[in-house]
């Protein structure tokens, strides 16, 4: 509870909170901004498969999924879809929700999306998760534009910002 509490404060005071997995709905529904704890659609570690909309393509997700009914003011950034087709497989169910909360807000993916993008580096996974990154309007101290094996590492000391940059391409 106490973890809770701080991530809450956090998000009070301005900060973005993205979630993922299927217990934040279970643990905090209110805080996600959805009014049930949602319906598991896919519980297999690999074999059953649902799709994510990314442009107008879809991408593959596996393990524990679930979908979520929104309450009224939660926004629904991502629906799942039963196959590759976003016109035509859209199920209209939520799977990622944005709550808007004090100065700051709640991303919640109702889905094991780390754990997909850690086993296969998927590029079309890689799109989707930049899609709810930037759909945030965060105003970055630094940005790069760069291959995704250049890795950034920002610090500061003192009145200097201090950029490494990595090539874990080599």
């Amino acid at each position: 509870q106490r973890t809770l509490d701080c991530l809450q404060d956090y998000v009070y005071n301005g900060g973005i909170l993205l979630l993922s997995g299927i217990c934040p709905s279970e643990i905090c529904p209110d805080f996600l901004g959805i009014a049930d704890k949602g319906i598991q659609i896919s519980k297999k570690a690999m074999g059953e498969t649902c799709f994510l909309p990314i442009e107008q393509a879809a991408v593959p997700v596996c393990r524990q999924w679930k979908t979520v009914r929104p309450a009224k003011d939660t926004e629904v950034w991502a629906t799942y879809l039963k196959d590759r087709s976003p016109q035509h497989d859209d199920t209209r169910q939520a799977v990622v929700t944005f709550k808007r909360q004090g100065l700051g807000g709640v991303v919640a993916v109702h889905g094991d999306l780390f754990y997909n993008y850690y086993k296969g580096h998927y590029p079309l996974l890689r799109s989707f998760i930049g899609s709810l990154i930037k759909r945030l309007a965060i105003d970055w101290t630094v940005e790069l534009t760069a291959p995704a094996w250049v890795e950034m590492v920002v610090r500061k000391k003192d009145d200097s910002l201090l950029v490494n940059l990595i090539n874990r391409g080599s």
